[in-house]
């Protein structure tokens, strides 16, 4: 995004230096600067320019790890709002202008991005005013996953997910008899450059992390996987209450979803490769 911004600020100054310097005369130098000026690239850095809630979307290196209510807002269903002043942490910005956000014990919430201190915050991150921890799905996960490759279960070096350029997330359930055919699939996409896999075990909350990995293992799980017993509050975090597992979700490091299926369906799977190929 920061090159991006570079190049757009060198295309601006040498259209500037063009008309500048042309002669009104000069009908080819003319040309030149029309067709610059009216480059896609152009206008689009153009008109995203000023991040508003209508485009806050697309600057997601900007997004910020927190965010605030501004005012107070009652969730869907619900009889008690939530104040204004809460802070939590920000999960994604969706295209639809809803911020997923999770306040911990008040939820996990999909709030329109007006009600939230959200642009202001990016703009604020993007001019260097406010620190920014990390990406936020990188700094969501980066000391809750564990590394399936010993025998022993042990954490996963945070710094392992720096090197990822895309998460595919995958809900289900080991113990489940269509399972081992489910991870022999997604470790083939795992295989594929910038791609890393994680499982989010369910229905293992309730068994101790040796015993967990030891049925993982047993069903040839090679990827990092959630502790189990975090895997619910994750799982409703990153998911909501609209779809449920089986379930793959693809994420940039930021959060963002670049694909989403329910896995129930065998045909999900191609779609799936085709999403994670891209």
């Amino acid at each position: 995004m920061r090159l991006r911004a570079f190049r757009s600020i060198s295309i601006c100054l040498l259209i500037t230096i063009v008309i500048a310097c042309s002669a009104p005369s000069d009908d080819e130098a003319e040309a030149e600067v029309r067709a610059a000026a009216d480059s896609p690239e152009t206008a689009a850095e153009s008109s995203e320019a000023t991040i508003t809630a209508v485009n806050v979307y697309d600057y997601e290196a900007y997004w910020p790890n927190i965010v605030v209510l501004e005012e107070s807002w009652l969730p869907p269903g619900q009889e008690k709002p939530l104040k204004a002043k809460y802070r939590g942490a920000l999960v994604r910005v969706e295209a639809d202008r809803r911020v997923r956000v999770d306040f911990g014990r008040h939820g996990k919430h999909d709030i329109p991005i007006e009600r939230t201190d959200l642009v202001q915050r990016t703009v604020d991150v993007r001019a260097g005013r406010r620190h920014k921890t990390a990406p936020g799905f990188v700094l969501q996960m980066g000391t809750r996953l564990v590394d399936s490759s010993g025998e022993v279960p042990g954490a996963l070096p945070s710094i392992v997910l720096d090197q990822a350029e895309t998460f595919l997330c995958l809900f289900a359930d080991p113990t489940a008899e269509d399972f081992p055919a489910l991870a022999r699939a997604a470790s083939a996409l795992d295989a594929l450059d910038g791609v890393m896999l994680i499982l989010f075990p369910q229905g293992l909350a309730g068994v101790d992390l040796a015993t967990a990995h030891e049925k993982l293992r047993g069903a040839s799980w090679q990827a990092p996987y959630a502790y189990p017993r975090l895997t619910p509050d994750h799982t409703r975090s990153l998911l909501g209450v609209d779809e449920t597992p089986p379930y793959a979700l693809v994420v940039t490091p930021e959060g963002r979803v670049l694909f989403r299926t329910a896995l129930e369906d065998p045909r999900a799977l191609a779609a799936l490769h085709d999403a994670v190929s891209r």
